[in-house]
């Protein structure tokens, strides 16, 4: 009988891999997010410039939230501010901050119009909530804010907390579907918070406050994370489910649950280390190459829950559907065909995609029904 020696063994084994890689990959294609084309842009290009829509200017925005699909909260980041668009009205304002203008002014002190922003990164808010969140990133801080007043969150870090009692350049922030606690990616700390909204007690869930890879150990505060830029949470009817953390220098999606022998634990959802398998999409998620993931977005649809992921170095969208893992390019060019770099991302309650490029336009995206001609884009 002839025995497999070792270096036969190494030479098999890949292809093994291969095969099986190759029959998952095509059991998966039927469960695929469907794709999306461009329905609608907005904007006149880089600048600033409030009043109707189409002639409204930003300079690359890089974090948007949603309510009702027609009014959107927008950190237009390069600009200092927050700006308010409201699609059904067809305009564009400045809710907060001296646009254009950069600098640090204490929140509760001064008017709203005067307060000075330093590189706004992200913006949180829920349908149903007075407040919405900003992440004043160059300044390190988050501000609260509804349509009357305006006021700095003060954070309560554990004393000695790995990566400091501060933030440094955090890039993504999300709200709690309950509306109770805020969810920071802590980007220059290389770490997750939670933050209560009852107590600003800061917990921190994942991350070791150094800069590393590892994808194996017993909490997610004892795995290193490198440049976190966005965080997304989800409910189940128990209550929180699952947090999606884009691991954004180690190219990969996280995510972060409750765990039964300690607060959190923390597993690889798509992205991984395995370079010579790495792929473009459609595939599965731990096979699909990620170069620095950067913006989350999320649909909670009746048939699929599917995750987008902003690759702005990449130039396109990829979707990720939670039931199977799969994994598909949602768009890699504009209509002009020049490279896409998604900034601020977001999904709406009908599924439809909005994100700002890399020269300030608002692009409307839809899964188009069957049989239907695509709309004129604005």
């Amino acid at each position: 009988m002839t025995l497999f020696r070792g270096d036969m063994i190494k030479r098999i084994l890949p292809m093994v891999f291969s095969i099986g890689v190759i029959l998952l990959s095509a059991s998966l294609q039927a469960q695929e997010p469907p794709a999306q084309v461009l329905k609608q842009s907005f904007g006149a290009g880089e600048g600033y410039q409030d009043g109707e829509l189409a002639s409204a200017r930003f300079f690359r925005p890089q974090g948007m939230c949603g309510i009702g699909g027609s009014v959107f909260y927008i950190a237009d980041t390069f600009n200092h501010c927050l700006r308010k668009l409201n699609v059904q009205n067809n305009e564009v304002k400045t809710v907060l901050g001296r646009c254009t203008e950069k600098g640090r002014e204490e929140a509760s002190n001064v008017a709203r119009e005067a307060i000075r922003l330093d590189t706004p990164a992200d913006i949180a808010c829920l349908p149903k909530m007075e407040y919405v969140y900003l992440l004043d990133s160059g300044n390190n801080r988050i501000i609260k804010l509804n349509s009357a007043t305006a006021e700095e969150l003060v954070l309560h870090f554990n004393q000695g907390e790995v990566g400091g009692e501060r933030l440094s350049r955090p890039l993504g922030l999300a709200l709690d579907p309950k509306g109770d606690a805020l969810y920071v990616a802590d980007t220059g700390n290389h770490r997750v918070l939670r933050v209560d909204l009852k107590t600003a007690a800061v917990e921190r869930m994942a991350g070791t406050g150094f800069p590393g890879f590892e994808l194996k150990g017993k909490t997610a505060q004892d795995l290193s994370l490198n440049e976190p830029t966005d965080v997304f949470p989800l409910h189940n009817s128990s209550g929180f489910a699952l947090l999606f953390v884009a691991d954004s220098r180690n190219g990969v999606i996280r995510k972060i649950e409750p765990g039964d022998r300690s607060p959190w634990i923390m597993s690889l959802f798509a992205g991984g280390d395995h370079i010579g398998l790495l792929q473009e999409p459609p595939g599965p998620a731990q096979l699909i190459r990620l170069d620095r993931p950067y913006r989350l977005g999320f649909f909670d649809g009746p048939t699929m829950q599917i995750l987008y992921v902003g690759l702005p170095t990449q130039a396109q969208v990829t979707a990720f559907s939670l039931t199977r893992h799969s994994s598909v390019v949602i768009e890699g060019e504009r209509l002009d065909k020049a490279p896409l770099r998604p900034q601020a991302l977001y999904v709406d309650s009908y599924g439809d995609l909005w994100l700002f490029d890399q020269t300030s336009t608002l692009r409307h995206y839809w899964v188009k029904p069957e049989n239907t001609a695509t709309p004129a884009s604005n």
